[in-house]
């Protein structure tokens, strides 16, 4: 698998966990409620880890020859 083909992966799996969390919101909670404050964190962190996971991917590391 090439890294942009991972990345394209992890970006697929990233928006479904972030739609999986963005469907449980609650509709009658105010958008402010401690609950749902919550599951807008969770999509913040799983944007962070497919930032780190896409970086991870891409990266090579020059002296070895590696990725």
């Amino acid at each position: 698998m090439t890294p942009e083909e991972l990345v394209a992966e992890l970006k697929q799996k990233t928006d479904e966990l972030i739609q999986l969390c963005f469907d449980n919101h609650s509709q009658e909670a105010p958008p402010n409620s401690e609950m749902n404050r919550r599951w807008a964190e969770a999509e913040n962190y799983y944007e962070m880890a497919f930032m780190w996971a896409a970086r991870a991917a891409t990266t090579t590391d020059t002296e070895k020859g590696v990725r």
